[in-house]
């Protein structure tokens, strides 16, 4: 996106802005009205990021859409992270078997978290050859990463809408 790398910084501080502003605001509304309305919250702001990078602006201003679109992600990454210990840890998971029940958890969570890069840049890699303009978008080998960030999000969606609510609060009436 034409970015200096003098600039990349400012990507990370608006992620770490954005969870820092917003993290009490999260943690509050999670005591009031529920983890599953913050997690749902926090999956569907998750969906901005690839929106937002997939319109990106290229050159100097890259830098101010970048900061804002991962300054966004920082919210709904502090969303999901209070949304889901608090769900897990109060509601989800049974305290005599709380040892055994997160240890899968966090082991599933870890190799999650080492084959995701690798099947990214995978793709990254076999789609190295995509270049091109569709309407007003650029396509280019991150656009089926993009797209592919957005279908699972949208599966996301699907499955928490799925899981049983702690709180007295429906998502929609959260959202309003």
């Amino acid at each position: 996106i034409g970015l200096g790398s003098g600039l990349v910084i400012w990507l990370d501080i608006g992620a770490f802005l954005g969870g820092m502003l917003v993290g009490y605001i999260w943690g509050w509304a999670a005591d009031r009205y529920g983890s599953k309305p913050v997690m749902l919250f926090g999956v569907c702001l998750w969906m901005v990021f690839p929106l937002m990078c997939l319109f990106m602006p290229r050159g100097e201003l890259a830098v101010y859409a970048g900061a804002a679109a991962t300054f966004i992600m920082g919210m709904a990454n502090i969303a999901w992270v209070i949304g889901y210990n608090r769900y897990l840890n109060v509601s989800a998971v049974p305290i005599q078997k709380k040892t055994a029940y997160m240890a899968v958890f966090y082991a599933c969570i870890g190799l999650g978290c080492g084959i995701g890069p690798l099947l990214g840049g995978s793709l990254l890699k076999a789609c190295s050859g995509l270049n091109g303009r569709f309407l007003i978008f650029n396509i280019n080998q991150f656009t089926p990463l993009w797209l592919g960030s957005i279908a699972i999000f949208i599966l996301g969606v699907m499955i928490l809408s799925k899981v049983r609510a702690d709180g007295a609060m429906p998502m929609r009436k959260f959202v309003g």
